[in-house]
């Protein structure tokens, strides 16, 4: 039978602890290190990762530890519970050979230190650094194709010269010819204004669609002031934040006014207004608004009076009850901050709310709504949650088997752009008709078969422009050895330049099936197999009998489960199909009909509304 996809990131990919994880980074110059800066102090659940242009790991990225809720400390970060206090270390090998950075320690380091994503040579597109594609492409090959864990290709400058920028980038995928494993193109972008930053990064994605983005060095040139900086990063947080094919991005410069003056760190083109802390060690405004909202969980409603002076009615309310009190901007803020309420820690109006926004940091408690509009923070707060219209949404993803096919069932449905449903996949390797608001997601689910053929793979991967790929559909149960298969895998999949998942395995407990095949796999494989995700299918429904509104119920509890596990990054439920349908084409005998997605007309069942959302 087809079964669900459940997809758990283990240590490939950056996992971040909380589903307030966000995208942002830590670029921590080596000169830091010995100084009164503190890299913790931008730690949050918006800044989760840090990285130095080198291999070798900067001495305070801090502990990963949950802070007991309702801790403030003296530089008032707070943090809700099970938000990491640290910074997880991406490790960049940014010469070729180098002292700071021995290309013969990068394994060693890479696995001492535990790595999940490398980035590599740092602006080879300058006439200074003078590595051509070609050369980069075989030392890349040689050196980082071995780590089995998430790569960036080198980074690139902004240059619009032939042959350097995003030439350069054309140039070196042309080099590669397919050998070069990556996940992320990375990018560096220095200029006048905030319409320059969107069009070059736009233009990267129109230009190379099928690959994801990381910025990793932006600000704008001199004579930007303070001002402008924290008008330009306000801007391009909210820019970045929303767009779908930038996983990570770090702003210039993590340091000080004196120190990259000091040690020509490039205040000679970006100046010291982006830099995040001061000089006396304190954040700057802009590492106060790069830092980000920060959360503290406190006793509701402190005292009658906090009430009535707040709302100006007696009780406790949730965050939502509040919206109807304010009006214009006001409102969106407190719509932004109602989806706490969607978590149980923070379902009641809490007495703190702090919310960093430009130069100030203020705590909401006591104190009208009505500062809301005298900080001006309508636009950052909504930036804030701009990248999903729920803290859960991007997990769930449609289990759409071809059967499906020019029937009454339209995915839209399910995929309605409120965020929840985002991606679809079909076991197969052709495109469903329709895949609007949706990621599809290729599986070659055979080692080669008439509607998925092996010959077509690479090809079909390109023209459809694939992020992601799923492989064999059950292989342990189906004959195919570990080994067997991670041959197949090393010849085939591999070449991807996506991310990719390991083939799916039963919840078999027999020797040999499950669990034990995967580990069979990954041992076959003797880090020569690319890959991102372990794929499991565990039954995602409960066996018959189970009724309609059996079913409905465990689709509830499993989606609050999964959408709160860190490190399940996709599931679909099954099935995206109808009673008939399933029944017809002896999909889902062991489930029978009450979990599936739709009702016979067409129309959403009680569990597509619930999976929905």
């Amino acid at each position: 039978m087809l079964r669900l996809v459940v997809s758990f990131v283990i240590t490939f990919g950056l996992t971040l602890e909380s589903v307030w994880a966000r995208k942002r980074g830590v670029a921590w110059p080596w000169y830091n290190e010995g100084t009164n800066l503190d890299s913790k102090q931008l730690a949050s659940v918006n800044v989760q990762w840090i990285y130095n242009w080198e291999t070798w790991r900067p001495s305070n990225t801090g502990c990963v530890c949950p802070r007991p809720i309702g801790s403030l400390d003296p530089s008032r970060n707070a943090y809700a519970k099970g938000i990491s206090s640290g910074l997880s270390f991406i490790g960049t090998q940014r010469c070729l050979d180098c002292p700071s950075s021995p290309i013969a320690e990068l394994h060693t380091r890479a696995i001492e230190q535990n790595w999940t994503v490398a980035f590599t040579l740092n602006e080879p597109d300058l006439p200074g650094v003078g590595v051509s594609p070609a050369d980069a492409a075989k030392w890349y090959i040689q050196w980082v194709n071995p780590l089995n864990i998430t790569k960036a290709i080198p980074a690139v400058t902004s240059s619009g010269i032939p042959g350097q920028g995003l030439d350069w980038v054309d140039g070196f995928i042309t080099a590669c010819a397919g050998k070069c494993y990556f996940d992320y193109l990375n990018l560096h972008w220095y200029g006048d204004s905030f319409e320059d930053f969107v069009a070059h990064i736009e233009g990267a994605h129109n230009r190379f669609p099928n690959y994801q983005l990381v910025v990793t060095e932006f600000a704008l040139i001199t004579p930007a002031t303070r001002n402008d900086q924290l008008t330009f990063l306000n801007a391009a947080m909210l820019f970045l934040d929303n767009a779908t094919y930038v996983e990570y991005y770090s702003i210039f410069l993590a340091t000080s006014p004196k120190l990259i003056t000091g040690n020509n760190g490039g205040s000679d083109y970006a100046g010291t207004g982006s830099t995040l802390f001061s000089n006396d060690g304190s954040l700057s405004v802009n590492g106060l608004a790069y830092r980000g909202v920060v959360l503290t969980k406190r006793m509701p409603c402190a005292t009658e009076l906090a009430r009535k002076e707040t709302t100006g009615i007696a009780g406790c309310l949730p965050y939502s009850s509040y919206a109807r009190h304010f009006s214009g901007q006001d409102r969106q803020v407190v719509r932004a901050l109602s989806v706490l309420s969607l978590i149980p820690e923070f379902s009641e109006v809490e007495k703190y709310v702090a919310v960093v926004a430009g130069d100030a940091i203020s705590y909401f408690s006591t104190a009208p709504f009505k500062m809301f509009s005298t900080l001006k923070i309508a636009t950052f707060a909504a930036a804030l949650f701009a990248t999903a219209p729920s803290v859960f949404a991007g997990k769930r993803g449609l289990a759409w088997p071809w059967y499906n096919e020019g029937k009454n069932l339209n995915p839209t449905l399910l995929a309605n752009g409120n965020g929840n449903v985002q991606w679809i996949y079909n076991w197969e390797t052709w495109r469903p008709a329709v895949t609007t608001n949706m990621n599809w997601i290729g599986m070659q689910r055979c080692m080669d078969c008439d509607s998925s053929p092996i010959s077509q793979l690479q090809t079909r991967a390109a023209q459809q422009g694939w992020n992601t790929v799923f492989s064999l559909n059950e292989p342990d149960i189906n004959g195919i050895s570990a080994a067997t298969a991670a041959n197949w895998y090393i010849q085939y999949i591999n070449p991807l330049a996506i991310r990719k998942a390991i083939p799916s395995v039963t919840s078999s407990t027999t020797a040999g099936q499950g669990l034990d095949w995967v580990a069979a796999f990954i041992s076959a494989c003797a880090g020569r197999c690319y890959f991102d995700y372990i794929n499991l299918h565990c039954e995602f429904a409960l066996v018959a009998p189970a009724t309609r509104d059996q079913q409905v119920a465990f689709l509830k509890s499993a989606m609050s489960f999964l959408d709160g596990a860190s490190y399940v990054t996709y599931y679909a439920v099954f099935g995206a199909s109808s009673p008939t349908l399933i029944s017809q084409n002896t999909g889902g005998g062991e489930v029978g009909t009450g979990s599936s997605l739709y009702n016979d007309d067409g129309s959403l069942s009680a569990n597509g509304i619930a999976y929905r959302g």
